[in-house]
């Protein structure tokens, strides 16, 4: 289930400094689970976004990448995602859902004057522990869009 077309131009156009703006991998190495990550995938680092002002970045999610509903970038938004890949027990990250709703709260809270916000965020995870993470996630948190990174392909058309 796609929620949009990848669209780069979105990142791209923020008003924000150019250091804030990399790609998915990239911040996906600076976090040391790169491996499947698509090179193409333009994203911001919300992290180093927060710490500009001092912020706490551990309250954030990882990055936000530009969607929208068409190649020709029809409604342009960000979409929320966290990487959660060098996550070794699957049982921490389903303790841990109400701590991931914060995160995502206070994202869209530093995000929302920038651009527009996708409802759901991405939960980027190791493929052995998809499935599970899937059913656990789809039980209580409804917004997020569990995957791998060789499903998020699934989530977001890649262009």
């Amino acid at each position: 289930m796609a929620v949009g077309v990848l669209c780069n131009r979105v990142v791209d156009g923020l008003q924000i400094e150019s250091k804030y703006k990399t790609t998915l991998a990239e911040i996906a190495k600076r976090d040391g689970a790169y491996k499947g990550v698509p090179d193409e995938v333009r994203a911001m680092d919300v992290d180093g976004y927060e710490r500009r002002n001092g912020g706490d970045a551990q309250r954030t999610m990882d990055a936000a990448v530009g969607i929208a509903d068409d190649v020709n970038g029809v409604n342009g938004r960000l979409m929320l995602v966290e990487l959660k890949l060098n996550q070794k027990n699957y049982r921490n990250l389903i303790g841990s859902q109400m701590e991931l709703r914060e995160k995502e709260a206070h994202t869209r809270d530093i995000l929302r004057e920038l651009s527009t916000i996708e409802k759901n965020a991405v939960f980027v995870v190791p493929e052995k522990h998809l499935q599970v993470l899937k059913s656990a996630f789809g039980k209580v948190y409804r917004s997020a869009i569990v995957c791998s990174p060789t499903t998020f392909k699934e989530v977001v058309t890649l262009t």
